[in-house]
């Protein structure tokens, strides 16, 4: 088995067609037929079969795709950093962060990390963890930073959980629930709400709870946005509510700018922090960035 053989086999699980595979690979399709023929010699199994309009992976195929995207990645993560050690290249992380922190502790982190090494490459991805999961378990990404919301099934994947995230119900300082004690489902089923079509746990949280009264999604969403800093923007202009999380607005609420609304059974907390894989070895930038991410969360909490 061979590194060019794996890479082959992958363009091939990816695009499920042969020839797409070899025009991407810059190689005919009888070179990379053949390449994929020792490769299942090697491994003494069939790793796709046939389709009408192409081929898909058999089961010993998806076990091996698993393998290799960690083999060449794990291959990849080794060389970089022998050459940043050397002082070649620099050296690269890749991480994946949710939308409440891409402005919020990573940012003070990577700025430590970057002051004692200059030299490292940081790249951001913003996402869900739905979304980021994936591209972790496969090397594509060193680390994902954020909300946890439930555990995660992966003998290979760990989370280290380092804060605790509060979500709260908010509005401009003057709407008229904003006075209120507490504030009933029913009232809240009056007011407009910015929610998402997205798969995002603010909004899973509060279409449950709307479902759980009987109120309607569609009646009461009159915006409909991802973004947790249109939100905030939203809000300020208008009457309507949203779940977001305290420290996104946490000096909005100390000016009175903004109010939180106490709306009963609505407020939760969260797990947030690291999650990383148990296979392989993490490059020594990812390790001290993952210190710093610590001692950011533990300085957070001391506020």
């Amino acid at each position: 088995m061979e590194m060019q053989q794996l890479r082959h086999f992958l363009m091939v699980a990816k695009h499920q067609k042969l020839l797409a595979a070899a025009e991407e690979l810059n190689m005919s399709q009888s070179a990379l037929t053949r390449s994929i023929k020792a490769l299942e010699t090697s491994v003494g199994a069939p790793l796709f079969e046939r389709e009408a309009r192409g081929v898909r992976l058999t089961v010993f195929g998806k076990s091996l795709a698993a393998h290799a995207y960690v083999i060449l990645n794990e291959t990849k993560k080794a060389l970089n950093e022998l050459s940043a050690l050397k002082g070649g290249t620099k050296g690269t992380i890749v991480i994946g962060v949710g939308p409440n922190y891409a402005s919020h502790i990573l940012p003070q982190a990577i700025t430590q990390l970057l002051a004692e090494r200059p030299n490292i490459e940081i790249i951001i991805h913003e996402g869900n963890m739905e979304d980021l999961l994936p591209s972790l378990r496969v090397g594509n990404l060193d680390l994902l930073f954020l909300i946890v919301p439930h555990p995660i099934a992966d003998p290979d994947l760990t989370f280290e959980p380092l804060i605790q995230e509060k979500m709260i119900v908010v509005a401009r300082a003057g709407h008229p629930l904003a006075r209120r004690r507490i504030v009933s489902a029913e009232e809240a089923a009056k007011c407009s709400w910015i929610i998402s079509d997205q798969i995002l746990l603010l909004d899973n949280i509060t279409r449950e709870f709307f479902v759980r009264y009987g109120i309607s999604v569609e009646k009461n969403t009159v915006v409909n946005a991802k973004s947790i800093s249109f939100r905030k923007a939203a809000i300020m202009e208008s009457d309507m509510l949203t779940l977001i999380p305290a420290h996104v607005v946490a000096t909005e609420i100390r000016d009175n700018v903004l109010a939180r609304i106490n709306l009963e059974r609505l407020e939760h907390d969260f797990p947030a922090g690291i999650i990383y894989s148990v296979r392989g070895t993490q490059p020594t930038a990812v390790v001290e960035l993952i210190r710093k991410i610590r001692s950011t969360c533990k300085a957070q909490q001391r506020l």
